[in-house]
């Protein structure tokens, strides 16, 4: 089996996923991350080789590659890729998204595209761009030292990696020591072995047991949500954090695969206009929609108000959403007279650091 670094990875996030994608050959279905992902990386590649760096050039490359990816917004696109981090890297030149194969053991051969890179004197420069949004170092993961190792078996000089992160526009960088390429090596052949020794075992032992679930906040970005079997192994109350967190983590991969659900639905009925019933209720599509208040109309609502001999104030509100967008704090909120209502706390799930 020929492997990847992301190959490897998805094995040690969830074996599942592995199993799902490249013994039974699966087809994953496309997330919307990833179809982003692969058309930033076309787009800056386009521009690498052209060496047209202009933003009107860049936002016709997004439009065509969004659209031939599957993305539903390409100014994304275009914020990503036109970044002073990006531009910085594709005005130097170089090789871009360079194929290799390299044999890291008789049984393990692994496989890389690599984003950009160039000699610089002594040296080589490895570029990656990670439309991310949590950053990490090039020593954080294996992935840029199996490039590196490569890159230093075809060039002989020594490597130094660089993560560009395009939505922060932070750029990490780490000249690769031997012991650091030797480690990653030495990872990918161990990880490599034992995929291949479970399935040699797959006649013998239950796929289960081989290649078993492993719910995490990823199930929500994972494209086999919606055929996972993996179930909670305790449903009743937590008694202690591990629990909590494991609770957690199987919640995101029930929430996964409820949306994939609902997607497979709502295709059916979209399609064949059936509601599907329920007991006594039933699944149906209903139209939404709501009144979009413009500025006049509002002003013509408070004067409507006025007329009829009404207290407008009672009926007009400030949202929070708008007395942040006019620049009030919270203190110049109290300060104005405003009410702080107390709600009953909700469980969400949010970015780390958010308030």
């Amino acid at each position: 089996m020929l492997f990847s670094y992301s190959r490897l990875d998805k094995y040690q996030t969830c074996p599942k996923s592995f199993y799902l994608k490249y013994v039974v050959q699966i087809p994953e279905k496309p997330t919307a991350s990833l179809a982003l992902g692969k058309a930033v990386h076309a787009v800056i590649e386009n521009v690498v080789k052209t060496q047209n760096f202009s933003k009107p050039y860049i936002e016709i490359l997004a439009k065509s590659l969004g659209e031939a990816y599957g993305v539903e917004n390409p100014e994304e696109i275009v914020w990503l890729a036109f970044r002073d981090a990006v531009l910085k890297e594709v005005r130097q030149g170089g090789t871009v998204e360079e194929q290799f194969e390299l044999e890291l053991s008789p049984e393990v051969r692994l496989q890389g595209f690599i984003d950009l890179w160039r000699e610089n004197g002594s040296k080589i420069e490895l570029i990656d761009w990670k439309t991310n949004y949590n950053t990490y170092t090039p020593t954080d993961t294996y992935q840029l030292p199996l490039y590196a190792y490569y890159l230093q078996e075809k060039t002989g000089k020594p490597v130094a990696g660089r993560l560009v992160f395009l939505r922060t526009g932070e750029v990490f960088e780490q000249e690769f020591t031997q012991m650091e390429l030797k480690e990653a090596v030495g990872w990918a052949v161990a990880t490599g072995k034992e995929i291949l020794q479970k399935i040699e075992q797959l006649n013998e032992v239950p796929e289960d047991l081989l290649f078993p679930a492993s719910p995490s906040h990823l199930c929500e970005f994972c494209g086999y949500a919606g055929i996972c079997q993996g179930q909670i192994e305790n449903t009743s109350e937590p008694q202690s954090y591990n629990e909590a967190v494991k609770l957690a983590e199987e919640i995101i991969r029930i929430e996964a695969i409820l949306k994939e659900k609902k997607e497979q639905l709502y295709k059916y009925i979209e399609g064949t206009n059936i509601p599907i019933p329920v007991g006594e209720k039933e699944f149906r599509l209903v139209g939404e929609g709501y009144f979009k208040w413009t500025p006049e109309a509002v002003k013509k609502a408070y004067e409507y108000a006025v007329q009829k001999g009404l207290d407008p104030f009672k009926y007009l509100s400030l949202t929070s959403t708008n007395a942040e967008k006019m620049g009030l704090t919270d203190e110049d909120i109290k300060s104005l007279g405003a009410e702080w209502k107390e709600r009953k706390p909700s469980l969400k799930l949010v970015k780390r650091g958010d308030n």
